[in-house]
């Protein structure tokens, strides 16, 4: 009998961070896609510029941080931190030379389409005399009462920083100012002419005019910086809206671990920056081109031909009947399940609605860890708190990026008179359902609603998740106790449906991977099919692995982070992974486990990370409706391809794609099966 391999050694995985940039390629790569439209393919490229800041912020200053106290502690993949920092750095530089060389090639597409950034003087200097000139000048002003000498305590993460050299009393010693170019500042369009669509960015303006800012100095040199400081962590203690906006005011002085000159900053400028700024322990990088180029999603609210965007989609239903007391009728009668946005998330909000409405409803629980600004559910929640039901939120509040909302409105709620509680010392609360209780005839109906993604109106239309309406009474049951543990209750157990982290649910998965290699070790029929966003928790993998070499077959559909390596020969080839990167971001987690013929399928909030599994309040529910399943079943034959937008892991770190370029786009596909297709 041979033996079974060491599935725990380094060989067998590939580096967590390698692989979240090897996924910013694949985004890259719909930004550089003559396929698609231009204005989408503006928006792939500002999403990779947001998104490998925010990783520099989390990922690379925690693996700074693991530097500094265990140099040589070594990640799965067997890579000291020294080493992955090295080759993080050598991606990310040749990321940003991509990014900056799809950015040239999308100016020259713009200019085809009469759209074209102005950085000339004279039509610059034409502006200052024009129609723009007012909403120019009250912009210039706002710079002028901030321009101050640089105090880098004062320079905040990811925002742009414009810097003036003037001339100085000590030689050799650059006197420098500077000011921050807030959101809504930077892009100005400029009146049409010809048709044509014409827009200049703030720096461009004053690189020409200085004068405009320092209008009593002589200014030597105009350029720009922005750096990202160290987000890693979270707020100590209990969080609340004290501790964690405490938390808040001390990351605004963490150091820095990214910065990004201008190319064409003046090499004192920036040694100078350098020695100011403490930045001996960042990565430093220089852009041939403007920073920050998420600034390119302004230019698409200006834009009003549909041909350079993704098919405008309408919903072939909205649930019309879903609202009012019929809501609960129906889903007495059986769940329903909900896949955004393919199907609108209106349904959601009219489910609220119907608790707000009904004078029979008396209680409502919620949960929000990513919430939208102006949103309509957080009125409904306020709403019914006044009409006199018990309304209890669990809000918590380190969203990462999002802590600032999050406080704003849990005080909101909490003014409205709702009882707002928090996520847990130790545990980010994950997890997303809504709860509502009704009294008829003295007894007590429950309703539930449970989700894989935020109750967020702005993200679910262009997030893919789903959520499950059910009034089943044992689902609703651990839903509440849930709750109870965010209440105040040290423990939660006794649930029958739902599984939950960080207490069984990685036991649980564990469990569910190994009875499939019983059952293929047995000669039964046995498989794993799972959408995730990432699968990077060494236990979850190594139990594929063995499952694999059972024989069981594995489908995996992971869009960003892969650590798993299918090409292993002990596999037998029982593993395929493919990822989906299309107009829609695909958040929703499915996991399908064959149970010899019976399948069993369930839906989570859980990524496979050992975050998810380990530090994170989560919760996957089963789905057991037949048209719920055969709503999975096409989403998961969809997305592994071949398709448009699909690429295959095929060894290592490298994917390649399953279809030949002129297919139709994955989400399209996906969107007319959903509005014409399944009922």
């Amino acid at each position: 009998m041979n033996k079974e391999p060491d599935f725990r050694n380094s060989k067998y995985y590939v580096n967590r961070e390698l692989s979240w940039l090897n996924f910013m390629e694949r985004v890259l790569a719909e930004a550089e896609s003559p396929e698609n439209p231009l204005m989408e393919r503006i928006r792939f490229l500002g999403i990779t510029s947001r998104s490998v800041d925010e990783f520099f912020a989390v990922r690379v200053a925690t693996l700074l941080c693991v530097q500094r106290n265990t140099p040589g502690l070594p990640d799965i993949s067997g890579l000291t931190p020294k080493k992955q920092l090295s080759l993080i750095n050598e991606c990310a530089e040749h990321l940003m030379e991509r990014r900056y060389a799809c950015y040239d090639m999308l100016c020259e597409a713009l200019k085809k389409e009469n759209i074209s950034r102005v950085i000339d003087k004279k039509s610059l200097e034409k502006t200052l005399k024009g129609e723009s000139r007012d909403t120019v000048m009250s912009t210039i002003r706002k710079f002028q009462k901030r321009v101050k000498p640089l105090d880098p305590a004062k320079i905040k993460s990811e925002s742009v920083y414009i810097t003036l050299k003037v001339e100085g009393s000590v030689p050799g010693e650059p006197e420098l100012y500077f000011f921050e170019v807030r959101e809504g500042e930077r892009v100005f369009f400029l009146p049409a002419e010809k048709g044509a669509l014409r827009f200049f960015l703030i720096e461009d303006l004053i690189k020409l005019f200085p004068e405009l800012i320092l209008p009593k100095v002589v200014t030597k040199s105009v350029s720009v910086f922005s750096a990202v400081r160290d987000r890693d962590g979270m707020a100590e203690g209990r969080p609340t809206p004290s501790t964690v906006q405490k938390w808040l005011k001390t990351v605004e002085k963490n150091p820095f671990v990214r910065v990004v000159f201008s190319d064409d900053m003046d090499l004192n400028i920036r040694n100078y920056l350098f020695e100011k700024l403490n930045l001996s322990e960042s990565f430093v990088y220089s852009a041939k081109g403007p920073l920050n180029l998420s600034f390119l999603s302004e230019i698409a609210k200006w834009v009003s031909d549909d041909k350079l965007f993704f098919p405008k989609l309408s919903h072939g239903h909205e649930f019309d009947s879903f609202k009012g007391k019929a809501f609960f009728l129906k889903l007495e009668k059986r769940d329903l399940l909900v896949i955004h946005p393919y199907e609108s998330f209106d349904v959601v909000i009219k489910f609220l609605e119907a608790a707000v409405r009904d004078k029979n409803v008396t209680e409502i629980f919620q949960t929000f860890y990513r919430v939208s600004d102006d949103s309509k559910i957080i009125d409904l929640l306020a709403e019914a708190s006044k009409l006199g039901k018990r309304v209890t939120v669990l809000f918590e509040l380190r969203a990462r990026f999002d802590e600032s909302r999050n406080i704003k409105y849990s005080k909101l709620l909490k003014n409205a008179g709702v009882k707002v509680v928090y996520g847990k010392r130790d545990f980010k609360a994950h997890c997303k359902f809504l709860i509502v209780k009704r009294e008829i005839d003295g007894k007590t109906k429950t309703y539930a609603h449970l989700s894989t993604g935020n109750y967020n109106e702005s993200t679910a239309r262009s997030y893919t998740d789903i959520g499950l309406f059910t009034a089943d009474p044992d689902i609703c049951a651990d839903a509440l106790k849930i709750f109870d543990y965010f209440l105040g209750k040290r423990i939660i157990k006794g649930l029958k449906k739902l599984a939950v982290s960080p207490f069984e649910l990685k036991a649980e998965f564990i469990r569910l991977i190994e009875r499939e290699a019983a059952y293929a070790r047995e000669g039964k029929n046995a498989s794993i099919t799972a959408k995730v966003n990432s699968l990077c928790d060494s236990e979850i993998i190594e139990a594929l692995y063995r499952a694999a070499a059972a024989g069981v077959k594995i489908k995996l559909i992971v869009r960003g982070i892969c650590c798993l390596k299918p090409e292993i020969p002990e596999l037998k080839g029982n593993i395929s992974v493919y990822s989906a990167v299309g107009d829609f971001l695909e958040h929703s987690r499915i996991y399908v486990f064959g149970n010899n013929g019976n399948p069993e399928y369930f839906c989570s909030s859980a990524d496979w990370m050992q975050r998810n599994l380990e530090r994170r309040v989560e919760v996957m529910f089963p789905v057991t409706d037949k048209s719920a399943r055969e709503k999975l079943d096409l989403i998961l034959d969809t997305l592994s391809g071949p398709g448009k937008n699909i690429s295959r892991l095929v060894k290592g770190n490298e994917y390649e794609e399953t279809i030949e370029s002129g297919g139709e786009p994955v989400n399209l596909k996906l969107w007319r099966a959903f509005n014409g297709g399944i009922s």
